[in-house]
Parts: structure tokens; sequence; C-alpha cells
């Protein structure tokens, strides 16, 4: 008997031993750095046993592993789950609904614009990890020499402020942005038209884009573009170029994610050769009728996949990571808990941390639809050839429309 219950145990440590590795594939761009995440993973497996190995991709790879034969196969068990994704992901059935216990914890500790992202039918498919928005930047010095010594609250404020800035020969092109042919377009389109009164609520109308609050909002582009106060490069920019070219002093104006923060106290800090100049972080400007900032949602989410065998395992190891011992640990990245908002620490940390919390409460998510990813082809293509002038935006929005009815949605 003895003998028996020794090969027993034997066994049973083997096989915790040899036990799979969660699988985790996570984002190698924006966000937390993959190293913060590849300790924490460590940490999980010091206390409880369970190793977590990760696979770090480019974005536009994620959505592909995914709805390929890796996703199908079950090679992951804990996915980073971007918002755009969330209805196509759910409606193709490779995620696994957060639980009731789980989802209770999110919905009492994190505000509703940021859990919401990543919610579809009545269903919350990822924890809140990442709050990624957008903001308004501001160059001081340049602002200070066309007269000014705050930044915009309104559109028409920065309009004139812009308009104030070219006229002085304080600079060419005051505002510069990442307009290309890319998802940066749809963002643009999503919190400027947010601007005007727009509120991007899905759930009523899901699929009309043709509304007055969009068509104000590419007409304010189009017409500083006719103005000469957008870079006319901004129709061939990203937001990393972007970024690049605030930081080197050659825009009044831009917005941009968070990110940008960390890159401007870099520069000023390093040597990095880039000029040092006064710069502010303010909340998106608005149109004066409307009387709150807007901003677009690049919120992203913890997941575990249908297909995965370690499921309580996956959702503990997903709690752990998006903890709030883990995000107060790191605030260069806001935090999605309301716990950690008030903490001292966190005002003392982080400087831009009252705008943040300001902005974050005006989030706006794009069409929440399974096909979103032709849905946002059909924008971006329309969008830009207006910007390009091409046609008008009233022809733009009626093509969007149109073709949106043509494949069926």
């Amino acid at each position: 008997m003895a003998r028996w219950m020794f090969f027993t145990v034997l066994i049973l440590c083997a096989g915790f031993l040899s036990a799979e590795p969660l699988r985790v594939i996570y984002m190698a761009q924006a966000g937390y750095d993959p190293r913060d995440v590849e300790q924490r993973g460590r940490e999980f497996a010091e206390e409880t046993g369970i190793e977590v190995a990760f696979q770090f991709e480019e974005y536009e790879d994620i959505y592909d592993l995914l709805t390929g034969d890796s996703g199908k196969s079950g090679a992951f068990d804990v996915v980073l789950l971007d918002n755009i994704w969330t209805a196509d992901f759910a409606d193709r059935g490779i995620l696994e609904p957060v639980p009731d216990n789980l989802r209770s914890q999110v919905e009492a500790g994190v505000i509703y614009p940021i859990y919401s992202a990543n919610m579809y039918n009545g269903e919350l498919w990822g924890v809140p990890f990442l709050a990624n928005f957008q903001l308004l930047y501001t160059n001081m010095d340049l602002l200070s020499q066309a007269g000014f010594d705050s930044p915009p609250r309104t559109l028409e404020e920065m309009r004139h402020m812009a308009d104030t800035a070219k006229e002085k020969g304080v600079i060419e092109y005051p505002v510069f942005d990442s307009l290309r042919s890319e998802e940066v377009l749809v963002c643009e389109l999503v919190w400027l038209s947010g601007a005007f009164g727009h509120t991007w609520d899905s759930s009523s109308d899901p699929l009309l884009i043709d509304r007055a609050e969009n068509r104000k909002a590419l007409e304010y582009l189009i017409e500083l573009k006719q103005a000469g106060l957008l870079n006319p490069y901004s129709l061939n920019a990203g937001e990393m170029f972007s970024a690049e070219v605030f930081t080197w002093g050659d825009a009044l104006f831009t917005t941009n994610w968070t990110f940008l923060i960390g890159r401007l106290e870099e520069a000023s800090s390093n040597g990095s050769g880039a000029p040092v100049f006064n710069f502010r972080v303010s909340p998106l400007p608005y149109s004066r009728p409307i009387g709150s900032s807007s901003t677009v949602s690049g919120f992203q989410g913890l997941a575990v996949m249908k297909n995965s065998t370690q499921k309580t395992n996956a959702w503990r190891f997903i709690s752990y990571l998006s903890s709030p011992d883990f995000q107060r640990r790191y605030l260069h990245e806001f935090p999605v808990w309301r716990e950690v908002w008030s903490e001292p620490d966190t005002l003392r940390r982080d400087r831009y941390f009252d705008v943040k919390r300001i902005q974050v409460r005006g989030a706006k998510v794009r069409p929440v639809y399974p096909r979103y990813q032709e849905v946002s082809a059909i924008i971006r293509k329309w969008v830009f050839a207006a910007l390009e002038e091409k046609l008008s935006v009233g022809e733009a929005f009626r093509s969007i429309q149109r073709e949106i009815r043509e494949i069926g949605l």
C-alpha cells in the first residue's frame, strides 16, 4: 500500500511539472512593456506553480493569427484583445465570456466607458487592461509667440490660434495629424465627430455612418487643409511619424495617443538632439455648442480563447496580470482601476493624470460590429478621397452608406 502511494505521488508530481504552460499572445508595440509583462508572468509562476509562455507579435499579425489556423488549433489560452476585434471574435465563437464573478469585480471597479469597450451582445469578453486614448499636444513656445498662453478648449479656438500663428509667421503649417488611409483615419473621425456631438452608440444605429456630425468632422479637417493650416504631409502620416514631427518642434498642435508624453519627456531629458521646448497636454477640443471633450478609445482587454484547455488558470492569470497591484507599479500607462486613481502616489508620479482622468470619460468606441474590418476599409477609402478633394464630403458619406448596404451590412 505504501509503495502504491509512493508511485502515485511520483506520477502526480511528474504530471504537475510537465503540465503545459499557459500560452499568451501579446502585442509587441504600444502598451505595457513586454519585459514588464514577462516579469509578471514569472511572479505568477512563482506564486502558483503555473508557468506562462508568451508570444509577442505585431498588432497587425495578432488578428490574422487568432482568426487563422493558430487560433482554431488552440495554440493560445490568453489573448490581448483590441476593442475593435471584440464583436468579430465573439461572433466567430473563438472567445470565452468573462465569468460572472470576475465581471462583477470589473463593473464595480472600472468605469463604464473603459470596460464597455470589450462588450458585445450583453456579454463582457475581455477584462480591461490597457486604457489608451488620444489627447491634444500643444507646443507652448510657438503658442506664446502667436500671442496665446493656454491651449485651445474648443475647435473654434484652435482654428483661430492656428490662423494667428500662420499670419504672424510663427510656423507655416500649425497643425499636424495622422490622416493616412489606415485605421488611424477612422480614429480621427471618431473623436472629431464626437466633438460635434456624435455619441457613436452602436446599439441604436450600428451602421449609420452618414450623419451630420461625421460630415462636420471631415469638413473641419478639409477647411484646415484648404486654409493652409494643416500640414499636407498629414495625409501620409501615421501616429509614430506624427509624434516625431511634434517632438522635433515642427507643429503647434497635434493629436495622438498617450505614448507621446513619454516620447516628449525622453527627448527633453536624454540629449537626443531634438529641440527642447515647453509643451502642454490637454483634453481634445470640442465644438463650442457641445460643451464636452471627446476622445477615441484604443482600449484593450485580456481574454480567454474558447478552445483553451486551461480556462480556470487562464482567468486566474488574467486577474493577476490586470490587477491594481500591477497597474500601480507601471503608471506610465493610465490605470483602468478607479482605486488607483485617487492614490497619492498616482498623482505624484504622473503630473498629467488629472488631464487623462478627464479625457478618458469622453472616450468613444469605433463601430461595434462583427465585420468591422470591412466597415473600416469602406470608411477609410471614401473619407481619404474627400481629404484629397477628389469628391465632396456629402458624396463621400453617401458612398460609404451605399457600399455598406451593397455588402449586406
